[in-house]
């Protein structure tokens, strides 16, 4: 069995990440951390998840990563930019895997990670639903042909409470559509839902950005032409379909000793064709 500790128990998604773990065959729950600041911290995980058996139920929740990394295989991470690094830099002292799925990081702290997994292996997805993958490994096929001649336009809409804007699933999808060198320069974003007095200029690629309410994520892709519109649209209906692909690519990184890892690696997706899709819903 693979041994998870799960950070961020407590979060919009981190709260979802445990019973995933429990109801996968391969993956046991040996740590379930907390923020600092946390009632929880102290008391049994059943406080939190009352359902759960005596066993899972009794695992006693911490606000401290450190004390409990020994016992641990891979640690699921669902925090903060900070909070991240701070795993990211236990992982490193003491060899341990890591499945980071924090947004909002900087350049710096990306550097950060990528030279960490020099010494541990480490996964940093922007977005874990199986579904947004699939759909970044299709845009690198169909993107071509319309990057010169249509309007693209990335739509997506999150909570209220979301800090960071464009999200990191809306650039991952622009760099799945122009590239990640492409994307660093701003002179090709259009932002399409904020009032601009000049005409759109042409192959620039719009965001349209939505902070309301409980929204879990949606994202949408449209090409328009002056022919033809095409949209590609993804909707989370529920944050456990985070949950699910974080397990999932926690018994992927499982597998590594060191290195850089992304959801196309757990999902096979780097190099898809059309003609090979790969049969992540199996």
């Amino acid at each position: 069995m693979i041994k998870i500790g799960v950070l961020g128990i407590t979060g919009r998604t981190g709260r979802y990440i445990i019973p995933q773990v429990i109801k996968n065959k391969h993956t046991t729950v040996c740590a379930a951390i907390a923020s600092p600041s946390s009632e929880l911290s102290g008391k049994k995980l059943s406080s939190l998840y009352p359902d759960l058996d005596e066993k899972n139920g009794s695992l006693i929740i911490s606000n401290d990563l450190e004390k409990n990394i020994h016992n641990l295989d891979v640690i699921i991470d669902f925090t903060t930019a900070e909070s991240s690094i701070k795993a990211v830099t236990l992982c490193k002292k003491y060899k341990k895997k890591i499945v980071i799925a924090t947004t909002g990081l900087n350049e710096d702290q990306l550097k950060f990670i990528k030279e960490a997994s020099k010494k541990t292996a480490i996964l940093y997805a922007e977005n874990t639903s199986l579904g947004i993958n699939n759909i970044c490994a299709l845009l690198k096929n169909i993107a071509e042909p319309f990057k010169h001649d249509a309007d693209i336009d990335i739509e997506e809409a999150h909570h209220r409470y979301k800090k960071d804007s464009p999200s990191g699933t809306a650039l991952k999808i622009a760099r799945a559509l122009y590239g990640n060198k492409e994307i660093k320069n701003t002179d090709i974003f259009f932002a399409s839902n904020i009032s601009n007095n000049n005409v759109r200029p042409k192959n620039t690629l719009g965001f349209s950005v939505r902070r309301s309410g409980n929204i879990v994520g949606e994202h949408s892709v449209i090409f328009t032409t002056d022919e033809e519109t095409i949209e590609i649209k993804h909707k989370a209906h529920h944050r456990s379909v985070f949950a699910k692909g974080a397990v999932k690519a926690a018994e992927f990184i499982f597998k590594h000793d060191v290195g850089f890892f992304e959801m196309e690696d757990v999902l096979n997706t780097k190099n898809t064709q059309i003609s090979n899709p790969s049969p992540v819903f199996s």
